[in-house]
């Protein structure tokens, strides 16, 4: 399984991603992750606490809230939580690789 990216792009800012190895973090059966607008922060558990699909998941469920900041998009947990788990399935079970693939624009002379 790949590792986790280091850095996230969300609009025009760049957010470092935490992998945490505090279990402490972990307040109830919802919360394994964190995201930090104000420290441009993803902060998520480490696969010792969390299984490594999970992690994603969660990363993605960050990820989301980024998004929503980013955007000043007002978004209900219960919204982010439906999206993270739709939206990574849609990721696992699809090969959706060309979103990711850079458009080089055509000059026109």
């Amino acid at each position: 399984m790949k590792p986790l990216p280091e850095k996230i792009k969300v609009g025009g800012r760049i957010y470092d991603v935490i992998v945490e190895n505090n279990p402490d973090m972990i307040i109830d059966d919802k919360t394994a992750g964190f995201h930090n607008p104000r420290r441009l922060t993803i902060t998520v558990m480490s696969p010792e606490f969390v299984h490594p699909l999970k992690q994603r998941e969660i990363l993605l469920h960050e990820i989301i809230h980024a998004v929503a900041h980013v955007g000043a998009i007002d978004i209900s947990e219960d919204a982010v939580r439906g999206l993270a788990n739709i939206l990574f399935g849609v990721f696992q079970n699809n090969d959706i690789s060309c979103l990711s693939e850079k458009y080089e624009r055509e000059v026109i002379s």
